[in-house]
C-alpha cells in the first residue's frame, strides 16, 4: 500500500509498505510529495500567483509556436513553416526578386516540387496570415492572464481557444 510520510502537514515522501511504520505515515490515496496533509484530506499547494502566471506564460508561448509553426498546405503543396524553412522561402524570394523566372526544387512536407516566385509568395503570404493571427491570440490570451487574481484562476484558464485553424 501507498503511505504519505507527513511532517509539518506536508508529504514530504511516498512510500510503499504492507503497513504504516510509524505514527505520521498515512494511506496515500491520490497524494504526491508537497501535497498538504490537514489531518483528514490531502491537498496541492497552489503557487504563488506570480509563480502561477509565469508557468502559465511559458504554457502559453510554447502553444504559440505549436500554433505557428504547423504545416501550411498552399496549392496542394504542404509545407513545415519553422523559423528556418520560412528563413529559407524568404533567401528564394529574393534571390528571384533579381530574376523573377527563376525558380526552386522545393521540399515540401509531402516531397518535391517546383516552386516560382508567385508560389512561394503565395506559400509567404499564407505563413504571415497564420503568425500574424496566432500572435494575435497569443497577446490576448496574455493580457487575460494578467488580468487574474488568484492561482487557481490562473491554473485554470484554458490557452487552447482562438487559435487559427
Amino acid at each position: 500500500m501507498r503511505y504519505a510520510i507527513i511532517e509539518s502537514g506536508f508529504v514530504a515522501n511516498i512510500a510503499v509498505s504492507q503497513s504504516p511504520l510509524a505514527s505520521n505515515w498515512i494511506p496515500a490515496a491520490n497524494a504526491k510529495i508537497g501535497y498538504r496533509w490537514d489531518g483528514s484530506v490531502f491537498a496541492p499547494v497552489l503557487p504563488s500567483l506570480e509563480q502561477a502566471k509565469v508557468d502559465k506564460s511559458i504554457e502559453l508561448a510554447a502553444k504559440s509556436e505549436e500554433v505557428s509553426t504547423e504545416d501550411l498546405t498552399v496549392d496542394g503543396v504542404t509545407f513545415t513553416t519553422d523559423n528556418e524553412s520560412v528563413a529559407d522561402m524568404t533567401t528564394a524570394l529574393s534571390v528571384m526578386g533579381r530574376n523573377p523566372t527563376e525558380s526552386i526544387d522545393f521540399k515540401g512536407a509531402n516531397g518535391w516540387t517546383n516552386a516560382n516566385k508567385a508560389a512561394l509568395e503565395n506559400m509567404q503570404n499564407a505563413v504571415w496570415v497564420r503568425r500574424k493571427a496566432a500572435n494575435a491570440n497569443y497577446k490576448a490570451h496574455d493580457d487575460a492572464i494578467t488580468l487574474l487574481t488568484t492561482p487557481q484562476e490562473v491554473i485554470d484558464y484554458d490557452i487552447n481557444t482562438g487559435w487559427p485553424e
